[in-house]
């Protein structure tokens, strides 16, 4: 009596080998996308607030030392939040040309000593100005305010320019923002109710912490 075995080769069914493909070419997209996210991440732009000149420590912060760029940040960075309004903060250390301004680069200016004030500047009357320098307030009576026409007398010693317009037109009336101290406000109010305001430069001088 004949007994016929066949043996067959294993062989894995052909159910599993389609499994181990699709879970490969699963694997492969996974990783392609995984990789294409991770260089998106590292190119991806923030746009941010860039510093166009030199700041000392202790200076005013305004709109006209900084321009919007698109840049690559460092995960850790904190930036400046373009949105929010820079008027009354200044620098916490030296700042400078082409530095992105971060959340600790500056602070608000908050103490209760000092105040910003927006003064009326008349045509032909501003010289040329920049934020953060120093400069004396005069003020010449006028007969359109209370007090009587009189020589031009001091008001206030060595103000801060906090804000002023970056375009200005000599013909045109316009107002520049001062940073005074609390007890000043009274007198430079007064002052430009009375009469015509200006404002005498000291070259070469800005506020910075003493």
């Amino acid at each position: 009596m004949k007994t016929n075995l066949k043996f067959r080769s294993a062989r894995t069914p052909r159910s599993v080998k389609d499994l181990r493909l699709w879970f490969g070419i699963l694997l492969m997209g996974f990783s392609v996308l995984l990789t294409q996210s991770v260089i998106s991440k590292a190119n991806a732009r923030t746009e941010v607030l860039v510093l166009v000149k030199d700041i000392p420590a202790g200076s005013p912060v305004t709109r006209n030392d900084l321009q919007i760029e698109n840049v690559v940040l460092p995960a850790i960075t904190q930036p400046f939040d373009v949105t929010t309004e820079i008027l009354g903060f200044t620098a916490t250390r030296d700042l400078f040309t082409g530095e992105v301004l971060i959340t600790n680069s500056v602070t608000a200016i908050g103490t209760p000593s000092l105040r910003l004030v927006s003064v009326p500047i008349k045509a032909g009357h501003l010289p040329i100005l920049e934020s953060g320098q120093l400069v004396d307030i005069w003020v010449t009576p006028s007969m359109d305010g209370m007090a009587l026409p009189g020589p031009a007398q001091l008001v206030i010693g060595q103000a801060t320019i906090s804000d002023i317009p970056t375009e200005i037109d000599p013909t045109l009336d316009t107002a520049v923002t001062l940073l005074i101290a609390r007890s000043e406000v009274q007198v430079l109010v007064q002052a430009i109710r009375d009469g015509v305001i200006d404002l005498v430069a000291l070259p070469n001088n800005r506020r910075s912490d003493q």
